[in-house]
């Protein structure tokens, strides 16, 4: 019955971090912390894991390079990182990527230890997500139709 909700709840924490996830997961299980397949434990699965979340760690920091990097990431993460790479500032991007660091960390672990936990909290905060892309959506296609409101304002009119 665990089953279920493990695997959501780590998938959720993939959807933010791939490498990140199956990284920790192969430390927990080396370190006797939940029931990991043994593969996930093995040197290069953990060494090829920690190598691409070192390397993804780092590219999320470059707001530039982030955008590259997010757009092979997950839909709702890129739609949001969209929004934060807008500010001229680079330190609302570094505090997201933490942010999402933590959160991937705190899922799997809970996802391991108390799956029933990790689940709602996948759920809960999958529900903010939508919300938030719903949100976004909607202030978006509002700033278009004043834009093109604007335009059409300024130019002559043809008749």
């Amino acid at each position: 019955m665990e089953l279920v909700p493990t695997t959501v709840s780590a998938g959720y924490a993939a959807g933010l971090n791939a490498y990140g996830t199956v990284f920790l997961l192969g430390l927990l299980g080396r370190a006797g912390v939940g029931d990991v397949p043994h593969e996930l434990t093995t040197g290069p699965i953990l060494i090829a894991a920690g190598v691409m979340f070192a390397i993804e760690f780092i590219t999320q920091k470059v707001p530039l390079l982030d955008s590259t990097w997010a757009l092979v990431a997950h839909g709702l993460k890129a739609g949001i990182r969209l929004g934060i790479n807008t500010s001229p500032e680079p330190f609302s991007n570094i505090a997201i990527s933490l942010i999402e660091d933590g959160v991937m960390a705190g899922v799997v672990a809970l996802a391991l230890t108390e799956p029933l936990i990790a689940l709602a909290v996948v759920i809960v905060l999958l529900s903010i997500g939508i919300g938030l892309v719903l949100y976004l959506r909607k202030r978006i296609r509002r700033a278009l139709v004043r834009r093109r409101a604007r335009r059409q304002a300024r130019s002559p009119s043809t008749s």
